[in-house]
């Protein structure tokens, strides 16, 4: 499937970024400027079900990925992306970002508390029926739940999670579908929430064993990045 795709900046260095779950691309608006800032043309993709992209009749990480390759081959006009600088993935864009970088072998990968495992039993059909029941909230609910976000990221997520295809909850349902890299391909670093569910602990001790540099951003939730953008910086600027 092609998907929307987005270039920011005209450097000589390429990065992509992977936004995740209910999200687009816009979500990497101030990464976006940093990395344009540093000299990077930078490449974003919409997720199928996501922003601007086409919905697909079924949802799996491999669907997704595969979408990714295709849509930054150059075909078509699209944008081209081989051996880029830098790949950067958060939550299901992180699990995502795992596939895609066999493909496209980055200089450098940026895991952002990734989908490396998911809830299971009771926890995992409660989460599922919740995420695919959930009504579009109001600008006023996500900045009560996000109260370190600015009032252009409560914006942007109100208007992604409209956009966003509930069903891509039940390509994360099986057991199966979240399983962390069991190789690095590129020099790899993760940046977990405080207190991360996606990578808890002993998962986090066996990436820093596979040897991916791993970072905690202290009183960050999920979306690190707009939760504490500085707090992101100061784990991943020499990456950058």
């Amino acid at each position: 499937m092609r998907l929307h795709t987005d270039v920011y900046g005209a450097g000589n260095r390429t990065a992509l970024v992977v936004h995740g779950i209910m999200s687009d691309h816009r979500c990497w608006h101030r990464l976006i400027g940093l990395l344009v800032d540093r000299g990077y043309r930078v490449v974003t993709v919409d997720l199928a079900g996501h922003g601007r992209s086409p919905r697909s009749r079924r949802y799996s990480p491999a669907s997704w990925a595969e979408d990714v390759i295709e849509s930054v081959s150059g075909a078509d006009g699209g944008p081209s992306v081989v051996c880029p600088e830098l790949v950067v993935g958060h939550s299901l864009g992180g699990l995502v970002t795992s596939i895609v970088v066999e493909s496209l072998t980055p200089q450098r990968v940026i895991y952002i508390d990734p989908a490396f495992s998911a809830p299971t039993g009771w926890r995992k059909v409660l989460v599922g029926i919740l995420l695919a029941t959930l009504r579009t909230p109001s600008k006023e609910r996500i900045a009560r739940g996000n109260p370190r976000w600015s009032a252009e990221d409560v914006e942007i997520e109100t208007e992604t999670i409209a956009l966003w295809d509930r069903r891509t909850v039940f390509g994360l349902a099986r057991a199966s579908a979240t399983v962390p890299p069991t190789a690095l391909v590129a020099p790899s670093l993760l940046v977990l929430a405080d207190h991360s569910m996606l990578v808890p602990e002993p998962l986090a001790k066996s990436m820093a064993e596979l040897g991916m540099q791993v970072e905690v951003v202290q009183g960050a939730g999920h979306v690190v990045f707009r939760d504490d953008f500085e707090g992101f910086l100061a784990k991943a600027d020499a990456w950058f």
